[in-house]
């Protein structure tokens, strides 16, 4: 994943001509999402001592966002996920992944903070945190045009 994001925030310098500002927050936003995946055990490549990218799933997205609501506000909440969503849309594009998994979290910071607070909820009233794959993803509620 180090590399990916190495590859990822060139593209954003060189050919979308992204500010400094944008690929520093970036930076710091992707390495907390790897840092956070590597720390609680999840997609990791022993080999390689790296998160594997592939198997990153939005389960995973929603307990890294769920960990830090507490700690910062709502915005930076949304631009962490904006920060995800145009990483694995990157990957996506260049033929690394197939699917997205950020496709499916909501773009909004109240979505956002209802989800991280419902997450966080269940974690708090259990004796310990249980591990993301044990959480159950809330059904997608479907419109119907």
């Amino acid at each position: 994943m180090k590399e990916l994001i190495k590859r990822f925030l060139e593209h954003l310098r060189i050919e979308r001509n992204a500010s400094d500002h944008t690929i520093r927050s970036y930076a710091s936003d992707l390495g907390q999402f790897r840092d956070f995946l590597w720390s609680a055990g999840f997609h990791q490549d022993e080999e390689k001592g790296d998160v594997r990218v592939e198997a990153i799933d939005p389960l995973a997205i929603r307990a890294f966002l769920s960990h830090l609501y507490r700690v910062i506000k709502k915005s930076s909440l949304a631009r962490k996920l904006a920060a995800q969503r145009s990483f694995f849309r990157y990957l996506v594009d260049e033929g690394v992944l197939k699917r997205s998994p950020a496709e499916m979290i909501s773009r909004t910071a109240k979505a956002i903070s209802a989800m991280a607070r419902a997450l966080r909820s269940r974690w708090d009233t259990e004796a310990k945190a249980p591990r993301v794959t044990e959480l159950s993803v809330p059904a997608r509620s479907s419109r119907e045009d």
